[in-house]
């Protein structure tokens, strides 16, 4: 873990806690519940050693995703030039007239692919044309419906009122039964700011 400020001994004693990999979440908790355990003298220190912990834990995050990236970019290349010399040697070998051949402890051969074999359609043809003349090539994928969350947040921040959810209508009185809204805005969450 790369370490952007010097550990304070508080904050060494803090990171044996939260890079212990032998603690689980809630033993983790306990001893975490017993470091808020102060006196008004500790506070500046504790804080400080948790503020350390915090940016040291995201800075190592972050080089983790990016190390993470880099071996995805990595391994995608590795990957494209191992099936662009797989499809160049089995080209050269189709040239050559060669089925079969043994190259050292390998040996080498085209071989005819197996599964589904693979259809183009031009790219101009219109399955709603064709199931007019052809029904029975084309089929009827349902339209997928998501709601706006954006269009509901501004109606519910103006206060508009939004057609909710029921189970169903009395039949004596017309009234909705179990009433209830179909969205409604989440209190605001809060997070530690540290700079």
């Amino acid at each position: 873990m790369p370490n952007l400020y010097d550990l304070t001994t508080e904050a060494q004693q803090l990171a044996k806690v939260m890079l212990n990999e032998d603690l689980d979440d809630e033993q983790r908790a306990a001893v975490l519940a017993r470091h808020r355990e102060c006196t008004q003298e500790d506070l500046p220190q504790k804080l400080e050693a948790r503020a350390i912990m915090v940016k040291n834990l995201k800075a190592d995050a972050d080089q983790q995703k990016i190390q993470a990236d880099y071996h995805a970019r990595r391994a995608a290349t590795a990957k494209k030039r191992a099936d662009w010399l797989a499809n160049d040697t089995k080209e050269w070998l189709e040239h050559a007239g060669l089925s079969k051949y043994k190259a050292g402890i390998f040996t080498l051969s085209v071989a005819k692919c197996g599964g589904k074999q693979a259809i183009d359609i031009a790219p101009d043809a219109d399955p709603v044309l064709c199931a007019l003349d052809n029904r029975e090539f084309v089929v009827e994928v349902p339209a997928r419906w998501e709601f706006d969350k954006d269009k509901l947040r501004l109606a519910l921040e103006h206060g508009d009122a939004i057609p909710g959810l029921d189970d169903g209508t009395d039949p004596e009185t017309g009234k909705s039964i179990n009433p209830r809204p179909m969205a409604k805005l989440r209190p605001r969450g809060t997070r530690l700011a540290i700079r």
